[in-house]
């Protein structure tokens, strides 16, 4: 999942909660995702690339809700700083822990 969110972020520009609140019931339509959760703004429908547009639709496959889910409780998935540090550590990279999804203020808020 990890992989899926660092893409999405990087080709979208989405904050970490808009991804992470991302819905297979209400989100996905043929090459536009429902925002729900945005800085100060209603939620919105908004355009994406057809890359994004089926890496969501692929992941919205595997769920039955959220499309970022914790895989032992199966809940929506609240942040992923653990996840992005071991991911760092395997790939020898010291001390990167700000993700530009990430609230740079703390590593834990991932």
């Amino acid at each position: 999942q990890l992989l899926a969110i660092v893409l999405i972020a990087v080709l979208t520009g989405w904050r970490r909660g808009q991804i992470l609140n991302l819905q297979k019931s209400s989100s996905i339509q043929r090459l536009k995702v429902k925002l729900i959760k945005s800085k100060g703004a209603r939620a919105r429908f908004v355009p994406v690339a057809s890359v994004v547009w089926s890496l969501l639709s692929d992941l919205a496959e595997k769920t039955d809700d959220f499309l970022f889910t914790n895989p032992k409780s199966g809940k929506r998935l609240m942040d992923f700083g653990r996840t992005w540090e071991t991911a760092c550590q395997k790939a020898g990279i010291e001390g990167l822990f700000v993700l530009p999804i990430c609230d740079g203020r703390s590593r834990s808020r991932c």
